[in-house]
């Protein structure tokens, strides 16, 4: 029987020397670690006040390129008006002139006798027109007097055939100034009504008008619509005599035989003869000429080819507003099927042609980056923290801390059932099934706290098929693929079952801490956990093949797409990863809190943090989007498809409330096909 037995002094220096070699190299790694995290946030923070001082200078310079084009208008404006003043004062000077010597030139008109007699008859005459009356009164200067007797005998048989009665013209005695002009004063209705053709008040009519007419521009050919049309001119009435149409048919021959250079000096000497009229009447005959539809002129293939370089959606619309025939072109399915192409959709559905689906399918895209119709479900929850998501066209699945599953209709929002039967908070939760080759869905969640289990649920029948046991800690992630499930714990191990027989195929052991994310695509799983790293592994042989180092913290949410493994961390950046080469092609800072949960697809990736920020991305080019919903106080899990995204969230029950928040549950629609707010393509095609 072996005594234990003290250690010698050696032995005690040799075990003091491990240990302080132990506590050292901790001490190097912690060093080492508060580094590499220090530097990340250095960075983190760098960026954003980068970004931040660059969009206040941009901001500074845009307001200053705002104030200076202002000023320039204003500038401009001011000369604009200086010489509009400038023209009005050289006009004004200009009337003056005229109608100053003007009036020096009518008192000259009544020293001729015969001229002078004419005008008084057109004068009387008029005005008595004006008056439409029997009786009336003239008034004139008094050496005018026989002349306008002799002006009303002229006149008063051709006014008495145009009213129909005779008048009775009376010349007063109370005459006009000898120093006026000339010309009547006529009055009727007993002096009522007084109609004043004197020449001097002529003169102010025309003054009047002159002043209060606005300058106007030279007169230039009218703009004609782009309709086009021909011009029929009768060439007889332009050409009446033989002799003339003779002269232009050698015209047109001698014109013929010039050379081009000739032709347009000849032309351009003809148009510099013409006056505004002509050229108004050439206009008219050349604008309709030159308006041709080329796509019509061509065939209809060649045309086609043409439209087909139009691939932006905006393009066509303008173009299928053109005309009847272009509308009828940008019917054509080959030019609608490489516009799908082009922008990558798929084959439509059997139902639908290329151009309904491009349409569907582009009114879908412009509402994720607008934004969609929203339906927000504030009950059903009981009073559990909402822990996971997942959902289909058909069924949304929300797992909950208060050992229960809800279950709800997609498109109404409606609660259908409840799955019990965990002995923990569900935090995990994944379901395959729904398509036309396999319609019944089946559900695995995963147990936490005391219950370490995953179960399998018919969604439909809401019945429990089967219980996984192994994990000896709590479930906090799980994923399918066909028929293989995998699953990440607390006990830091990753398991991979076979579904149909709820057998354990292998053991993933690698992870030093928690397991908090796992995805898979069949054919390599990937694993995030609490020591910051990114573990990928064969499902085939359950070995690490690599281990992805660049987050500072907690890598809590995963998913992986083709060769796309896109990463989000409790350092508050989104890392994208190719799994052939294992190397990050992408990085961004995407939050300034912890990234609690992300998805993504081949245009977009959706985060949320605890900052209570959901954030919309563009995965090709890093850039924010929009913020998808208004910031609430937790978001808990996000998931999307084509069409539809859903949001679950808590949110404060008022401004002024202290009470713990409520959970809301939005639901995202996208496809507005059918909607009367869809306006992108559907209004002009």
């Amino acid at each position: 029987m072996s005594t234990a037995r003290p250690l010698n002094d050696d032995e005690v220096f040799n075990e003091m020397k491990k240990m302080v070699a132990f506590i050292k190299q901790e001490a190097l790694e912690k060093a080492r670690e508060i580094k590499v995290k220090a530097d990340e946030e250095f960075n983190i923070e760098k960026a954003k006040i980068v970004r931040q001082e660059s969009l206040n200078i941009e901001a500074v310079f845009e307001r200053k390129i705002k104030q200076a084009e202002v000023q320039k208008k204003i500038a401009q404006s001011n000369h604009i008006n200086k010489a509009r003043l400038r023209i009005l004062q050289e006009r004004q000077q200009v009337l003056d002139d005229l109608f100053e010597e003007t009036d020096g030139l009518i008192h000259q008109i009544s020293q001729d006798g015969d001229q002078y007699g004419e005008l008084l008859d057109g004068l009387i005459l008029q005005g008595a027109y004006a008056l439409m009356e029997q009786d009336i009164e003239i008034r004139c200067r008094e050496e005018d007097t026989d002349a306008v007797n002799a002006s009303v005998e002229r006149i008063s048989g051709q006014y008495e055939e145009a009213m129909g009665f005779s008048p009775n013209f009376t010349v007063s005695e109370s005459y006009l100034a000898s120093s006026s002009a000339g010309g009547v004063v006529m009055s009727g209705h007993n002096g009522k009504i007084t109609v004043d053709n004197t020449l001097g008040a002529r003169l102010d009519i025309a003054k009047e008008e002159r002043m209060t007419k606005d300058l106007s521009p030279p007169a230039t050919p009218p703009t004609y619509s782009p309709v086009p049309y021909r011009l029929n001119v009768d060439s007889s009435s332009l050409c009446p005599s033989h002799s003339e149409q003779d002269q232009l048919s050698h015209l047109k021959t001698s014109f013929h035989l010039l050379t081009d250079l000739q032709k347009q000096y000849f032309l351009y000497e003809i148009i510099n003869s013409c006056d505004n009229s002509q050229l108004t009447f050439l206009n008219s005959l050349i604008a309709p000429r030159l308006k041709v539809d080329f796509l019509k002129e061509l065939p209809p293939e060649i045309a086609l080819h043409i439209l087909s370089y139009l691939d932006l959606p905006s393009s066509l619309a303008r173009a299928n507003s053109v005309s009847k025939y272009w509308h009828a072109l940008l019917r054509d399915e080959n030019l609608w099927r490489g516009l799908c192409k082009s922008h990558h959709y798929h084959a439509p559905p059997v139902t639908l042609s290329y151009r309904d689906f491009f349409k569907r399918k582009y009114s879908i895209a412009c509402a994720w980056n607008g934004g969609g119709k929203v339906t927000t479900v504030d009950g059903g929850f009981s009073h559990g923290l909402v822990t996971s998501l997942q959902f289909d066209e058909k069924y949304t699945v929300v797992g909950c801390d208060n050992h229960r599953i809800e279950v709800f209709d997609t498109n109404s929002g409606k609660k259908i059932k409840t799955l019990e039967g965990h002995e923990g908070g569900v935090w995990a939760l994944q379901f395959i099934g729904g398509t036309e080759a396999d319609p019944e869905r089946i559900l695995l969640s995963g147990g936490c706290d005391r219950d370490t289990t995953l179960r399998v649920w018919d969604i439909k029948r809401g019945v429990l098929l089967h219980v996984l046991l192994g994990h000896q800690a709590s479930v906090r992630c799980v994923d399918i693929h066909e028929d293989m499930a995998v699953s990440g714990s607390y006990d830091s191990t990753a398991r991979i079952w076979d579904l149909k027989t709820g057998q354990c195929k292998h053991v993933l052991i690698g992870h030093v801490s928690q397991i908090y994310t796992i995805v898979t695509n069949g054919r390599i799983i990937a694993t995030g956990s609490m020591d910051a790293h990114i573990r990928i592994w064969s499902v085939e042989t359950g070995e690490c093949l690599s281990t992805l180092h660049g987050h500072t913290s907690l890598v809590g949410q995963l998913q992986l797409s083709g060769t796309t493994l896109v990463s989000g961390g409790a350092d508050g950046c989104l890392r994208v990863w190719d799994t052939e080469t294992f190397q990050c092609i992408q990085q961004f800072s995407a939050h300034d809190n912890s990234i609690t949960c992300l998805q993504f697809d081949d245009q977009h990736i959706l985060s949320a943090a605890n900052d209570g920020k959901v954030k919309l991305w563009d995965i090709k080019r890093g850039r924010l989007l929009r913020n998808f919903t208004q910031p609430s106080k937790i978001v808990w899990k996000i998931q999307f498809n084509d069409t539809k995204a859903v949001v679950l969230m808590q949110r404060q029950r008022s401004d002024t409330s202290i009470e713990e928040g409520k959970t809301v549950m939005e639901i995202h629609d996208f496809d507005l096909s059918s909607s009367s707010s869809t306006t992108t393509l559907d209004d002009t095609l």
